[in-house]
């Protein structure tokens, strides 16, 4: 009887000691796993602070006419308009101008957005808007067809981005480029850039608008040149889509990811 009882006791420190000793190694394998793979998720960390610190940059605490001005809108909307008026003067009035010192020229304006609209009957049918060299157009002259029908079925689609504006869209594709940014923060750069592209191709739709009444309004070289822009400006900022409701999202979201308020408390 106490040879049984021993057995069984001796048995049950044998199974506690098994069970002991994989929990001790259990916890140390998740210990040594945590150990190991806390430089990577320091470097992860790391990254992301960095690309993340670049987004505040380019937006953190900017108002709307601040974002305007970074992507050059600013500029863009003056080159086109005036880039129209040009076009204007040469069908109608066979007046030239020197392009190079025009604020729409190669080196100022080194790209261009190109409209589906545009494209469709000048170039090709895009699913989606191109991207040239500024100054490349495969539209008709005003030679080749009557210069008031060829006005008729103008349309403005091929929209000048200034230097300022490729690079800043440049910087922005860049850091959507990167592993490190999580998806709430692609979407809403992804946003960002979308609602940048409608506004430059808004410039389109509102020049179309506006060249169709052009041979009304200035019917003479003289009245052309004494035309005022302003009244375009303001008609194209009425229809201009906000920008920095998604940049302000955008910074909001990453305060929130990093606890920035948490940690300063």
């Amino acid at each position: 009887m106490n040879t049984t009882i021993l057995d069984y006791i001796v048995k049950t420190i044998e199974a506690l000691f098994y069970i002991l000793t994989g929990i001790i190694a259990l916890l140390t394998y998740l210990s040594a796993r945590k150990t190991i793979l806390q430089p990577v998720k320091t470097e992860v960390f790391k990254r992301q602070v960095e690309v993340f610190s670049s987004i505040m940059e380019l937006f953190n605490g900017k108002s709307e006419i601040e974002i305007r001005r970074a992507f050059g809108f600013d500029k863009m909307l003056t080159a086109n308009i005036l880039c129209l008026l040009d076009e204007y003067a040469f069908v109608f009035f066979n007046y030239h101008v020197d392009v190079e010192k025009r604020p729409y020229n190669k080196t100022a304006c080194p790209q261009s957005i190109i409209t589906s609209e545009y494209a469709e009957r000048y170039l090709v049918a895009p699913s989606s808007p191109l991207k040239s060299e500024c100054g490349i157009t495969n539209q008709p002259t005003s030679q080749t067809v009557n210069k008031e029908d060829f006005w008729n079925s103008f349309i403005y689609g091929e929209i000048c981005e200034p230097a300022c504006t490729v690079n800043m869209i440049s910087q922005l594709e860049e850091i959507m480029k990167s592993p490190f940014l999580t998806g709430e923060s692609i979407r809403l750069l992804s946003k960002i850039k979308e609602t940048v592209e409608e506004n430059m191709l808004k410039i389109g739709e509102v020049l179309t608008g506006i060249a169709q009444n052009l041979p009304n309004m200035c019917p003479r070289l003289e009245a052309l040149m004494d035309f005022d822009i302003s009244w375009i400006e303001n008609k194209y900022n009425e229809e201009f889509v906000s920008i920095d409701t998604y940049c302000n999202e955008l910074t909001d979201y990453l305060r929130k990811y990093f606890k920035v308020e948490s940690i300063m408390d």
